[in-house]
């Protein structure tokens, strides 16, 4: 803190000017440096951070051609803004949130862009544990060079209810050609216990083409977890 005494052409000065703060208090006026912000966010909200930035440089990293190319999809895929759909998105947006969704799940960035209709994929049927293991139950078989999904969960509880999607946190899953899919090791890294049999849970399943720009609505479920 620093103490100001004004010329005769400054009387006064109030307010904030970069890091420092002009001030007036009992011991005249005083210039006085302002606590920067620390930015904070748990491990998850750094992943977050650096698939965006990933995607932001893999967009930087497009020719015009490519860029147009995006844009031009726009028309043929129908994306929405999220608020209003009858507002398109731009290709800008689809491709972050696209490539954003494919770095999750360990995918690299999309080469040719094809203009296909999302693949057909499995229905999920069940989620079921036996501690410590946990896994999602699906219909068919789940063909992860075709499509995969993002999957978020939140803690188990013992009360049933609506779909709650306070505290949901992405689970990173081993992809292989499976109706079952495990996903024990991020569920206990993130919430530091095992899934039990006969807890609730909410959850949310989020289907994407690995093929094409295609992301299908989230799907939510709040549901009683079963024992195999």
């Amino acid at each position: 803190m620093a103490r100001i005494r004004y010329a005769s052409l400054v009387q006064d000065i109030s307010g904030s000017v970069g890091s420092s703060t002009f001030q007036k208090n009992l011991y005249g006026n005083t210039l006085r440096s302002r606590p920067r912000a620390q930015k904070t966010g748990s491990q998850a909200q750094l992943l977050q951070r650096t698939y965006l930035i990933q995607a932001q440089n893999a967009w930087k990293d497009l020719s015009e051609l490519q860029r147009k190319q995006w844009n031009d999809y726009i028309s043929f895929s129908g994306s929405s803004i999220k608020k209003d759909r009858n507002v398109l998105t731009t290709g800008h947006a689809l491709f972050i949130k696209y490539h954003v969704f494919r770095f999750m799940t360990g995918l690299p960035v999309l080469g040719d862009l094809y203009y296909q209709s999302m693949p057909a994929h499995p229905s999920f049927s069940d989620i079921l544990c036996s501690p410590p293991e946990s896994l999602l139950l699906f219909d068919t078989a789940v063909d992860p060079s075709i499509c995969r999904f993002i999957f978020r969960i939140g803690p188990s509880c013992r009360n049933t209810g609506a779909f709650n999607p306070r505290g949901l946190r992405f689970m990173n899953l081993t992809w292989f050609e499976s109706n079952n899919l495990y996903f024990e090791v991020p569920y206990i890294a993130a919430f530091g216990n095992y899934l039990l049999e006969g807890y609730a849970v909410n959850f949310s399943i989020q289907w994407f083409s690995c093929l094409a720009p295609i992301i299908e609505k989230a799907q939510f479920y709040n549901r009683v977890t079963g024992y195999f």
